[in-house]
């Protein structure tokens, strides 16, 4: 029996990770790494947006773009609009889709566990009466304002392509200390997520948004990735910025032309990876100053994160998420004249959609 266990749980372990062996065995990806990731979709109040910033510490950057929204008039609604999470909890409180207690997808997880019922005792302040009070408590999806995601990000050095695969998202709930103050994010649940292209006029598609990341966290930090193939000593932001540099036919395009979808010329590249500072120089013997040109490029050493740009759809009939990259961002850190963090953003963008 002890040899069947072993291969079985092999299997389930892998049915999570069913495109990350193929991810591995293709010659065109060069480095294939797996990582998890923070993420909020749906935009924030400014109280939201200080009661994140306040518990975490974390800062709120980047956007989202609403492509579809089919109001339900069974769910709350939030901010004018239907917020993913109130389908998703839908979904996992009546059965629609299985939940997990791990981001493997190994531990199924029954929906009753996300009611807490608690027993409080109370006593009546004239007669001293003691009485047993049974409070049930609920999920309240305003309260989840953050998804954690865990996906897998390959480079393909000929085609300058990345190619991401998500397999698992989680809500986050906050948790507290007794006193009110922030500990950490945890998961609610974990669902498994398709990664097919779903049409957008569908009419089972009724929640889709493209999202930049708003968090800090919403980005593949290069250090904080699992490694799990590299054929070249080169790593792939090395590579990627090269080939954006040199190959006028990668589609890029600025943060501003995004919408219009319209590509950056060479000029406008170099212009982007390379700068220029006119400095003067004295001679010291002579003192004669001559003008000296210093050509300042962007090394890589000064990109340490990768926006990665998602699409996200909710089949409403189907109960099944889907999320698909649609484009990369190497990220700089911006600076000012002290040498001070002032914020990041991107240096472009890789477009796949």
């Amino acid at each position: 029996m002890k040899k069947l266990l072993l291969p079985f749980c092999l299997l389930l372990t892998n049915f999570i990770h069913a495109q990350l062996p193929q991810m591995i065995k293709d010659s065109k990806n060069a480095w294939v790494v797996s990582f998890t990731s923070d993420i909020r979709l749906d935009m924030l109040s400014d109280e939201q947006v200080k009661k994140v910033i306040d518990d975490s510490g974390l800062s709120i950057e980047g956007g989202l773009d609403v492509l579809k929204l089919v109001e339900n008039p069974h769910f709350q609604m939030n901010e004018g609009y239907q917020t993913l999470i109130y389908s998703l909890l839908n979904a996992a409180n009546n059965h629609q889709i299985p939940i997990y207690s791990d981001k493997m997808c190994t531990q199924p997880f029954a929906p009753e566990h996300l009611t807490q019922i608690d027993t409080l005792l109370l006593v009546d302040p004239t007669t001293y009466e003691q009485k047993i009070r049974v409070v049930v408590n609920t999920i309240n999806p305003d309260d989840i304002l953050l998804f954690r995601i865990y996906q897998s990000l390959a480079y393909q050095p000929s085609t300058g392509t990345w190619v991401s695969q998500v397999f698992a998202l989680a809500p986050l709930k906050t948790r507290y200390t007794e006193d009110g103050h922030f500990v950490r994010y945890e998961p609610l649940f974990w669902i498994k997520v398709n990664n097919n292209n779903p049409k957008l006029d569908s009419k089972s598609i009724t929640y889709a948004v493209r999202s930049r990341p708003r968090l800090k966290t919403g980005y593949l930090t290069f250090e904080e990735a699992e490694i799990h193939k590299r054929t070249t000593k080169e790593m792939p932001l090395q590579h990627f910025l090269d080939k954006a540099n040199s190959d006028a036919k990668l589609p890029l395009y600025s943060v501003e032309s995004w919408r219009e979808k319209t590509l950056l010329s060479m000029k406008q590249r170099r212009e982007m990876i390379f700068s220029s500072d006119t400095t003067i120089m004295i001679d010291p013997n002579t003192y004669e100053s001559k003008e000296k040109v210093v050509l300042n490029q962007i090394k890589i050493e000064d990109i340490k994160k990768l926006r990665l740009v998602q699409e996200w759809f909710w089949d409403d009939r189907k109960k099944a998420l889907t999320v698909r990259l649609v484009g990369v961002g190497p990220m700089i850190d911006v600076r000012n004249e002290a040498d001070e963090f002032l914020y990041s953003k991107p240096l472009f963008y890789r477009r796949f959609d």
